[in-house]
């Protein structure tokens, strides 16, 4: 198993460190610019008086996220005011805990649930994550303590739905203070699970079942890696299975080709109109690390680098202050009415907004890009291992490693050692799935290695000033989705075709826009054909490089045209509606009509009807908004 290095001994530089100040000029930092609830006092996590007003669970793990993904982005992006703010509501909860040391708001304590027969302790698994990230920098016993007393003289239960990811902290809590009383409470918490969650897909028993699972993405994306989490203090190898079952099942029936799982709410399939969530990237990639940690298997962190170097930029807008609640790899249109999902179709859910949508989304997206700096290098015993790129600097055990490299546009990684004397190092790295060969050359001369699953590894005498560089192989290649549609891929990025955009602001919405294009979108390829004759340009990469205009990567390939593939238009569309009468015992799906005049993206052409051929330039996924992703096959 591995640890990942404490929060504050990786910090960013280059790429990450300019989407990092990008999140803070924009979501991250204005967060009350998002609306309800973030503009709103008083359902913060610590009000000094304690007269929280809002009785709903909701607007804390909204808040909650953000704290966790502001402190950590004004941690790396060294901004002394947002970190102010995090620091008064983190230190607010510690500073005022109940009599019998309970922390947070009173609602949560308070206030029962009689639909769902408990009370809702969810966000309180949001906003420790904070602390335990400020505990990693500072050291403060204080936070320890106050967590302790929360979890040990509380009398509370944990096993009901989402309260379960509190083994998250439980275990957290036992690895630094060795209590066993909170492996106790976690045990007692996961083994309960199965009896008050009646959404099947995620009982034990159906998770080794080799079938789709219909069960909303994100709770599926929280709850799955807990198994591994308690096998990784108990040994009991029956709880990994269970995570290793959850996530196969995943990867193999709900796996977006941008990285992250389909998921309109509830999970759906991998065809070419299917969309995540924008809150499945920060969930779904913090499961995966995760699971590498405790597994030690690399394709995880794999899959979480699609996801963060195509999903997240792909969700957002170029200044980060308008995000989608729905995305998808195909979406030729975005306004108030182009949700073309099975839920609440025909409204704004896929347009580009900072208010108006699922507010735990606006939340959610500040931990993502500060989660994947926060994974980027593990430990075991004695080995240092690189687990996901970026430029960086880190510091572990007396040693400076300075990492430099334009990855994910270049595949070329150099790290430079700093050491008081020299020293006998097992340094490993992370040898991506597309990577087909690797040099790896020290202080420039090539040099051999050892490769183990999917991990490079170099033991010597290391000393002050080493240079290791490694340069991958990343050649364009192809994947299929289920409906027979084919992307394109190279490296750790997904191509698109990027569509220009003719932009309406949206009327009282904070930066919220309807985005149109007068670009012919409609092109299908033949996969064999557009591999052999692909041609790759590399340009000046501008800050964090996910700009529209300019791409600091293209791939021109050949397409053709179609006359069969054009926008659905629709006066009336079938709405699905989740009513969740009691979300534990009976989950009513029902479909609506509603009639209403929207355009709405098309699913591809069963059988497309060629008219001309052409040269299409596709640029990375994350640099649009508007695209086409999923090309239609031609023979």
């Amino acid at each position: 198993m591995y640890s990942h290095f404490d929060f504050g001994e990786v910090m960013p530089k280059g790429i990450l460190k300019e989407f990092i100040q990008n999140q803070l000029n924009g979501i991250t930092g204005h967060i009350d610019d998002s609306g309800s609830p973030f503009g709103d006092r008083s359902n913060d996590w610590f009000v000094p008086a304690g007269k929280q007003n809002d009785q709903y669970w909701y607007p804390y793990e909204q808040k909650g996220y953000w704290l966790d993904g502001a402190l950590k982005a004004a941690y790396y992006g060294n901004d002394a005011s947002v970190l102010s703010r995090v620091k008064g509501q983190l230190y607010g909860v510690l500073n005022n805990p109940d009599e019998d040391g309970y922390l947070g708001p009173a609602n949560l304590k308070t206030n029962y649930d009689k639909s769902k027969n408990f009370y809702n302790r969810w966000p309180h698994t949001v906003m420790f994550r904070a602390l335990m990230a400020e505990y990693e920098i500072t050291k403060d016993e204080k936070i320890i303590k106050a967590l302790s007393n929360h979890y040990l003289n509380s009398d509370f239960s944990l096993h009901e739905l989402r309260n379960a990811t509190n083994i998250e902290i439980l275990v957290w809590l036992y690895n630094v203070t060795k209590t066993k009383k909170f492996i106790d409470i976690a045990e007692d918490a996961f083994n309960r699970f199965p009896s008050a969650c009646k959404w099947k897909d995620m009982l034990p028993e159906s998770l080794a079942v080799d079938k789709p699972a219909f069960i909303h993405g994100v709770t599926y994306c929280e709850i799955e890696k807990l198994g591994a989490i308690l096998y990784s203090a108990t040994g009991k190898r029956q709880y990994l299975e269970l995570s290793i079952a959850a996530e196969r099942k995943l990867e193999k029936y709900h796996l977006l080709v941008c990285g992250v799982p389909s998921s309109s709410e509830f999970l759906t399939s991998i065809n070419s109109l299917d969309s995540h969530e924008i809150c499945d990237i920060s969930d779904y990639t913090w499961s995966l690390y995760y699971l590498f940690k405790i597994t030690g298997d690399t394709h995880y962190l794999d899959i979480a680098e699609r996801a963060i170097w195509n999903a997240l930029p792909g969700s957002v807008s170029e200044d980060f202050k308008s995000i989608q609640y729905f995305s998808c790899p195909n979406q030729v249109l975005a306004d108030e009415t182009s949700n073309h999902n099975a839920y609440h179709r025909g409204d704004a859910s896929m347009s580009y907004r900072s208010e108006g949508l699922a507010q735990c989304c606006i939340g959610n997206v500040n931990r993502a890009m500060s989660n994947y700096i926060y994974n980027m290098f593990a430990y075991s015993g004695d080995e240092i291992f690189a687990a996901l790129y970026g430029s960086c600097e880190a510091n572990h055990g007396g040693i400076k490693i300075t990492e430099e490299t334009a990855y994910p546009f270049d595949e070329t990684v150099c790290f430079k050692f700093s050491m008081s004397e020299k020293k006998i190092l097992n340094f490993s790295f992370r040898i991506p799935l597309w990577s087909k060969d690797v040099c790896l050359k020290v202080n420039g001369q090539k040099t051999d290695f050892t490769k183990d699953k999917g991990k490079g590894n170099l033991c010597r005498e290391f000393s002050d000033g080493d240079i290791i560089k490694i340069t991958f192989k990343a050649d364009i290649y192809t994947e299929t989705t289920s409906d027979g549609v084919v992307c394109i891929l190279r490296g750790p990025l997904l191509y698109t075709l990027a569509l220009s955009e003719k932009v309406e602001k949206q009327e009282n919405v904070a930066y919220g826009y309807n985005l149109y294009t007068d670009d012919f979108w409609a092109y299908a390829v033949n996969p064999e054909e557009a591999l052999k004759n692909a041609a790759v340009a590399k340009k000046a990469i501008k800050d964090f490089g996910f700009h529209l205009q300019s791409p600091p990567l293209e791939i021109t390939i050949p397409a053709y045209k179609l006359s069969n593939w054009t926008y659905d238009d629709k006066e009336e569309v079938q709405q699905l509606v989740y009513e969740a009468r009691n979300e534990l015992i009976d989950d009513t799906f029902v479909f609506e009509p509603k009639k209403i005049h929207c355009r709405l993206t098309p699913n591809v052409p069963e059988k497309p009807e060629v008219c001309e051929k052409v040269a299409i330039k596709l640029i990375p996924y994350g640099a649009s908004r508007l695209r086409i992703t999923n090309f239609p096959v031609i023979k």
